[in-house]
């Protein structure tokens, strides 16, 4: 029984993808290198259009009255608003903004021009913003006259983004904390806020 055993010849098998008889296989192999290099391109569209998103950086966390806030803008924001939420008043000022057909008031900045700057400064007490009525739902009488964005002491958010003051708004930001009253020299007293009411 051993002598018949050892005596069979083994059977060799080559196997080739040029094979017609493996012509499913190929089409499997083709099928999952199609999804690979879709899924790869998917991930660098994803990751090329988060590294583009436009941001804001302020690059003080103090501003005083008469004192400029310098700002940084990177990334392409063709269409973007730019607007500051002051919390002491509860009220968003827009310095740039898409008009429409029906808007009484027209952005300080148009949104051609503020599409190339990379570069702001907004001064404390000066710089000016068109007061956004949240209840207007950006309707003709959205926008009030310009006015003064930096007005009371307290934090305000400079903003960034597509619809800044409606639900639909997606936006970045950065925080300053705004002194109603010129920088205090070295040895000076702070100058006595009125409490502000919460």
């Amino acid at each position: 029984m051993a002598e018949s055993i050892a005596g069979k010849k083994e059977r060799t098998f080559t196997w080739t993808l040029d094979d017609p008889r493996n012509a499913w296989l190929r089409l499997f192999l083709f099928a999952v290198a199609l999804a690979g290099l879709g899924f790869v391109q998917s991930a660098h569209a994803t990751s090329k259009y988060e590294y583009e998103r436009a941001t804001i950086h302020c690059k003080s966390k103090k501003l005083y009255r008469g004192e400029a806030l310098e700002i940084d803008i990177t990334g392409p924001h063709l269409g973007y608003y730019l607007g500051v939420w002051s919390s002491p008043e509860q009220r968003f000022r827009l310095i740039s903004f898409l008009p429409e057909p029906h808007d009484k008031v027209a952005p300080l900045i148009p949104p051609n021009q503020f599409a190339k700057m990379t570069k702001m400064r907004l001064v404390g007490g000066v710089t000016l913003g068109s007061p956004l009525d949240p209840m207007a739902n950006l309707g003709p009488d959205s926008f009030g006259p310009p006015e003064v964005i930096f007005t009371k002491t307290g934090l305000y958010q400079v903003e960034l983004g597509e619809l800044l003051g409606t639900e639909d708004g997606d936006f970045d930001a950065c925080w300053v904390h705004y002194y109603d009253y010129p920088r205090p020299k070295p040895g000076e007293p702070v100058p006595k806020q009125t409490p502000q009411p919460e």
